[in-house]
């Protein structure tokens, strides 16, 4: 299941591109074969980008691995670094998307962005 995370800062489906949402299909299909959830943690909102981030134009997305409760607040949500497959997940997520993806584990999530400026394979 994917489903939006419930954070301090609610997330926003506004603005979110067509591009971005099959690669995080793609991200789910890979988290759910390691037993995991996919919650969205950001999209466009409460996002301090860097120059030339994709976030605020709705290409980029984070989430983080979680198993699915309800309601939704009970969801448990896992810091990649910490899980003992995190990097598994990390190497299976990116050999399944495209070469327009790019994808980093960060600290508390995965950090994702689609590249529109790469030609789409």
């Amino acid at each position: 299941m994917i489903f939006v995370a419930r954070t301090k800062i609610p997330v926003s489906l506004a603005g979110i591109q067509a591009a971005t949402t099959v690669p995080m299909i793609i991200c789910h299909s890979v988290l759910q074969t390691f037993g995991y959830d996919l919650a969205i943690t950001s999209i466009t909102d409460g996002h301090k980008q860097g120059v030339g981030g994709l976030h605020p134009w709705g290409f980029g997305c984070d989430f983080q691995p979680a198993k699915w409760h309800a309601p939704p607040l009970d969801s448990v949500y896992f810091h990649p670094r910490d899980l003992a497959d995190g990097k598994k997940i990390r190497d299976a997520l990116k050999a399944a998307l495209f070469l327009e993806c790019d994808l980093v584990l960060e600290r508390t999530h995965y950090h994702l962005e689609v590249d529109v400026k790469k030609k789409f394979s």
